[in-house]
């Protein structure tokens, strides 16, 4: 396998095929729940000749904002029809499925993925990097760029790559249920996990959880019924052990394989139906009442809030100063020469030309000038203008021939002026999307056959390394176990677990908790933890970075999602926005105390 540094990575999924049917199979299989537990379920679109209509406009609306927070696809499939027209700079994958010998398409792949995703080189390798794993053809276009000054490359076949693999951490609830309790909460119209207490609230959640299962998780019946309804009793029979499911003959289960071949290619795609060991349990109502009980031990009641912003500019009436003293209107020299003789003939006086009326084009200049200007403020401009013109000296043909000639540089005296006496107002607009957010699995990569779990108030030698461990033994976390990017935040959790007024704590997976700090680019910030009368989200970083403009404008974000949380919170808890400087962490004191010394956020309003 050969695999290839070039400059810059990218943040999408694209996949071309050759075959219609391939392609709509694909799509199926990822947009399942069958596939990574869901994660892709509604985020894949496919675009090719066989869509027509509203779907495909439907599809259009969704690549043209792509890049924008809101727009929920992931993965884009498509045969031949995004080429030169679709660009998207969040690119993190792209895999073509075909035989890539013309040297024009493995270019544009090439340089699809060379494109940077934040418009500059960041100097973090893994995003300004891009990894090439193909076969000859993509080597031979290498080698021809790579004595060219603007790449750097490296040939990772000839480095000694350590060997990684992923271990996923799961809530306590298993990752198979986790989507059909995320269902359930919602058919329940649950707003806060702490408010489910009642027999009748269990009632109620078990009959929401049972539909949530038929809907998600079960493998359905073949049904004869023209309507093709399936019930309860068609599910799980008409015994009384409703913990026991028909998954299905062998026959139904039996996986199918799609085969591509594409030139001297071969393509297999895998497109297995669920097995038995994908079906989630079926909790029986005792199970399910304990396990509820359990998620509710740990679960934070976060809603899940979408934040814009949205600016507006008014510009007061002021009174107008003239900064530009001098205008000379004298009339300039036009010389006749005798080129051939060598000597002047005569020289002459030319009049200094005018416009037609100063007023007009004083007003026209302005409003061309400003983009923040509308047709609404002619009254504005208008009055700039006139108090402007009553203070210049002269009479009507003077003050035309002065705008004649002065007029760039009056223009650029008023729109100072115009700007200093500006107002500008933004306000933030946020939206609860979901009311309480289910926290779902994770991976964490680390080392293989290196480190492992440690208990969690083990301190390591190593601080280095602390990725490439896994800390157990949390009561209060939402995770048994938990993931660290430093010292600073493993000790924030001893904090947490040893505080008596912590209720409980989550370390929130990325890409889960929806909080956007800038159009397109998540944070993720590093705990949420609930406290008896608060809860906080708190950012823990080193000391030398607190001040960091990009920690900052993260940090303001998060103050917002504070104040949008706190108006909503189920719980009737007011959220709170805390930056900690790792040096300020300390085992033994209180968590109050810690936090009682965290950073200012500067330039909130920001």
């Amino acid at each position: 396998m050969y695999r290839q540094w070039v400059r810059a990575s990218k943040t999408y999924c694209l996949s071309g095929m050759q075959r219609y049917n391939t392609c709509k199979k694909i799509k199926e299989k990822i947009d399942s729940d069958a596939f990574f537990g869901g994660r892709y379920v509604g985020k894949v679109i496919e675009i090719d000749s066989s869509t027509r209509g509203e779907e495909t406009e439907e599809n259009i609306q969704k690549l043209l904002t792509i890049e924008q927070n809101t727009n929920p696809v992931e993965i884009v499939l498509h045969v031949y029809k995004l080429k030169e027209g679709w660009d998207v700079n969040n690119l993190f994958t792209i895999i073509p499925l075909n035989a890539a010998k013309s040297d024009i398409l493995a270019l544009q792949t090439i340089g699809r993925g060379l494109r940077l995703p934040f418009g500059e080189i960041t100097h973090v390798e893994e995003i300004d990097t891009l990894d090439i794993v193909a076969h000859d053809h993509y080597r031979e276009i290498i080698d021809d760029i790579k004595d060219n000054p603007v790449f750097k490359k490296r040939n990772l076949d000839d480095e000694d790559i350590p060997e990684t693999e992923a271990v996923k951490v799961e809530a306590v609830v298993q990752d198979q249920q986790i989507s059909i309790f995320d269902d359930m909460f919602k058919d329940a119209n649950v707003k806060s996990f702490q408010e489910i207490d009642t027999n009748k609230d269990i009632d109620n959640l078990y009959e929401a959880y049972q539909k949530a299962y038929v809907k998600k998780a079960a493998p359905k019946k073949k049904d004869s019924k023209p309507d093709g309804q399936i019930t309860i009793f068609d599910l799980f029979g008409s015994g009384d052990d409703t913990n026991s499911v028909d998954t299905g003959s062998k026959e139904e289960q039996a996986p199918t394989d799609t085969t591509v071949s594409q030139d001297n290619i071969d393509i297999t795609v895998e497109l297995n139906e669920p097995s038995k060991s994908n079906v989630p349990e079926l909790y029986v109502k005792e199970i399910f009442k304990q396990k509820v009980e359990e998620f509710k031990k740990v679960a934070i009641s976060v809603p899940k809030i979408s934040i814009s912003y949205s600016s507006s500019i008014e510009f007061k009436s002021f009174t107008v100063k003239r900064n530009v003293m001098d205008f000379d209107v004298a009339a300039s020299k036009i010389e006749r020469y005798d080129a051939v003789n060598n000597r002047l003939l005569q020289t002459l006086d030319a009049d200094p030309l005018m416009v037609d009326d100063s007023e007009n084009t004083l007003a026209c200049s302005l409003l061309e000038s400003i983009p923040e200007f509308s047709y609404d403020d002619a009254d504005l401009i208008l009055d700039v203008v006139e108090q402007y013109l009553r203070l210049i000296d002269g009479d009507d043909e003077t003050k035309k021939r002065i705008i004649r000639r002065y007029a760039t540089v009056i223009v650029e005296d008023l729109q100072q002026q115009i700007y200093a006496s500006k107002e500008e107002h933004t306000e933030f607009i946020y939206n609860v999307q979901q009311d309480l957010i289910v926290f779902g699995s994770f991976a964490k990569t680390k080392l293989k056959h290196v480190y492992g779990k440690l208990g969690y108030k083990k301190e390591v030698a190593d601080k280095k390394n602390i990725k490439n461990y896994l800390f157990e033994g949390y009561r209060k976390s939402y995770y048994p176990v938990n993931s660290f990017d430093s010292d600073d935040e493993r000790r924030f959790a001893v904090v947490l677990e040893d505080d008596e007024d912590v209720v409980r704590f989550i370390k929130p997976p990325l890409n889960q908790l929806g909080l956007f700090y800038r159009a397109g680019k998540q944070y993720n910030p590093d705990f949420l933890v609930e406290t008896k009368n608060c809860k906080y989200m708190v950012e823990v970083k080193a000391a030398n970075q607190v001040n960091n403009e990009d920690v900052q404008e993260k940090a303001r974000a998060g103050v917002k999602w504070c104040e949008c949380a706190s108006k909503v919170d189920a719980d009737g808890k007011e959220w709170k926005y805390r930056l900690v400087s790792g040096e300020d962490i300390i085992i033994g004191n209180t968590l109050k105390y810690i936090l009682g010394l965290a950073v200012e956020v500067k330039n909130i309003d920001k």
